[in-house]
C-alpha cells in the first residue's frame, strides 16, 4: 500500500477490525496516543470516534449502501492538522460478511501557521465551535461556513488564552454535495 493510502476495515457492526500498517506512523507522527492510537483501535466502535449526528447520519447511510454492494468514492474531504491543510479522497469498499473497507487517500498538503484550536492538547474553554466534518470550514456566528482561519479572526479566537471544543457537523455544501451523489448511485 502507498505512504499516502490508509485503509482500515469496520465489521458489520461498525467495530474496527483491522488498519493498515503504515496507519500506526501515521498516529504517531499525529500525536494519537491512548484510545486513539491506532493500536488500540481494533475492538472500538467507529463510532466512538465520528462526531456530530449530521456525520454520523450520513456515515450510517454511506456504508449501509457500501453493505448492498456498491462501492462510494472518491469522497473529497480533509483531515487537517494544527499546521497542515490535508486534502484527501475517502473510498469505500464491501468486503465479505458486511464488513466495510474505509480507504482514505492524500492527494496533497500545504503548510500553514500552526492553528491552536486544532491542536488536541490546547487549554479548552467549555465553549463550542462547529466545525464541518469534511471540508473543516468552520460556522460563525453570522451562519456562514468559513475556512478555519477566517472563522477564528470573525470569532476573534486569536485573543484567548484558551481555545474552545469543537463540535462536528457538515455545512450545506458537504452535506448535499454527497446526498446528490448517492442519489445518482
Amino acid at each position: 500500500m502507498a505512504e499516502n493510502v490508509f485503509k482500515y476495515c469496520i465489521d458489520d457492526s461498525d467495530i474496527i477490525v483491522s488498519f493498515s500498517s503504515n496507519w500506526t506512523s501515521f498516529g504517531r507522527a499525529n500525536k494519537w496516543g491512548g484510545k486513539t492510537s491506532p493500536e488500540n483501535v481494533v475492538g472500538m466502535s467507529l463510532w466512538d470516534f465520528i462526531q456530530g449526528k449530521e456525520t454520523q447520519h450520513l456515515y450510517k447511510e454511506l456504508f449501509r449502501r457500501v453493505r448492498s454492494g456498491l462501492s462510494i468514492g472518491p469522497i473529497p474531504f480533509r483531515c487537517d492538522s494544527p499546521q497542515e491543510r490535508r486534502f484527501l479522497n475517502l473510498i469505500l469498499s464491501p468486503f465479505p460478511n458486511g464488513q466495510v473497507a474505509i480507504i482514505s487517500k492524500i492527494l496533497r498538503t500545504e503548510s500553514r501557521e500552526p492553528i491552536r484550536l486544532l491542536d488536541k492538547d490546547a487549554p479548552r474553554t467549555s465553549n463550542f465551535i462547529k466545525i464541518c466534518s469534511m471540508c473543516k470550514k468552520i460556522l460563525t456566528h453570522r451562519n456562514e461556513w468559513v475556512e478555519i482561519e477566517e472563522g477564528l479572526r470573525q470569532l476573534r479566537i486569536f485573543e484567548y488564552n484558551k481555545m474552545p471544543n469543537l463540535t462536528h457537523g457538515l455545512c450545506n455544501f458537504c452535506y448535499n454535495s454527497i446526498i446528490s451523489d448517492l442519489n445518482v448511485k
